[in-house]
């Protein structure tokens, strides 16, 4: 009988997760307890340890694919065994990956920018350059969230410059006044 592969309680506050790396390949023979998948999030990565003994039949998420919880990451069954007999996956909130061409390289990992590791590799995936990316997290902190939203508007990373000579006049005027000692106004 075919086991699912799913994603443990990872906490409150915890929606979605990033399929980081799968350890072991379909077709693969496990043991239970070994570890077969790592998925991320914001706070925490995990590792995935197989629920039962037998062959990986079926990878149904793959790496840099972002998953709701309650999604089946795969199947383990006996040698042979169709996945079909395991229940249907959960539907997911994300589309599925549309091909592409030829991936954009990713920008130069920003060392000085403050972002999350998940938020770095989803950029890093995505092609955006977290120098660009306002953070939302603790203490200006880039999530995941951000660089997600980030993309999602359509930013490609410029910024459009001001138009005429709106970038040379300061945007705050003081006017100066003195009181000299003794003078009444």
């Amino acid at each position: 009988m075919a086991t699912e592969i799913r994603i443990p309680d990872l906490g409150e506050g915890i929606a979605d997760v990033t399929v980081s790396r799968w350890r072991v390949h379909a077709g693969d023979a496990v043991k239970a307890g070994d570890v077969i998948v790592e998925v991320a999030t914001d706070k925490v990565d995990t590792e995935i340890v197989a629920p039962a003994d037998g062959v990986l039949l079926a990878i149904q998420h793959h790496e840099g694919e972002i998953v709701t919880l309650d999604v089946v990451l795969g199947v383990i069954g006996a040698a042979g065994e169709q996945v079909g007999a395991a229940a249907p996956a959960a539907p997911t909130a994300t589309a599925p990956p549309t091909p592409v061409a030829a991936p954009a390289p990713a920008p130069a990992a920003d060392e000085s920018v403050k972002a999350s590791p998940v938020a770095r590799r989803v950029a890093a995936d995505k092609g955006v350059d977290l120098a660009t990316v306002a953070g939302t997290g603790p203490g200006g902190q880039i999530t995941k969230n951000d660089v997600l939203a980030f993309k999602e508007k359509g930013y490609d990373g410029a910024l459009a410059p001001l138009p005429g000579d709106l970038a040379d006049e300061p945007t705050l005027i003081l006017l100066r006044t003195s009181r000299l000692p003794g003078s009444i106004r």
